[in-house]
């Protein structure tokens, strides 16, 4: 697969103050192997708490070049599947998009540890289109990729896994 130069990581935010227990929490959790859902209306700051967790000094640490964030903000979710989440994660990863995305992004995910940051991500678990296969991959990357770890940030109250 042509491997392309990764996504440029956003930084963290530069007007920032009053989330340092939520970073911290967010941060011990995925050191701790824990996935980490962010939940809650538009404009509290989810996106902002996410870009402060992915520049860390310990996550950077721990992670290095191994930290993705992945918007999805930019999709439609009447136009989201599995493929365009697929090929939307397998870009962010530096690969053009493959033929079978979802094995080439598990064995990227569990050649070293990795943090995926899912932004946005009401636009692909409310997708009108294939909402189950989707939730499914993302099971697949978190249960069977030892040492990956997923933080998601979504509009709205989840009623997702």
């Amino acid at each position: 697969y042509a491997i392309e130069e990764p996504d440029v990581l956003p930084t963290r935010p530069r007007v920032f103050v009053g989330r340092s227990d939520l970073v911290q929490s967010a941060t011990d959790a995925l050191l701790k192997f824990h996935h980490v859902a962010l939940i809650g209306p538009g404009g509290i700051g989810k996106s902002s708490i996410a870009r402060a967790v992915l520049n860390d000094e310990v996550i950077v640490s721990k992670f290095k070049a191994r930290r993705y964030f992945i918007q999805f903000d930019n999709i439609n979710v009447n136009q989201v599947n599995l493929k365009t989440f697929l090929d939307q994660i397998a870009r962010a990863l530096g690969f053009a998009t493959p033929v079978n995305a979802y094995n080439l992004i598990t064995k990227t995910l569990s050649t070293a540890e990795t943090l995926l940051v899912l932004d946005n991500a009401e636009t692909f678990l409310d997708a009108t289109m294939d909402a189950g296969w989707i939730t499914d991959a993302i099971d697949g990357f978190g249960a069977h990729i030892k040492g990956s770890q997923i933080l998601i940030a979504e509009y709205g109250q989840s009623s997702h896994p």
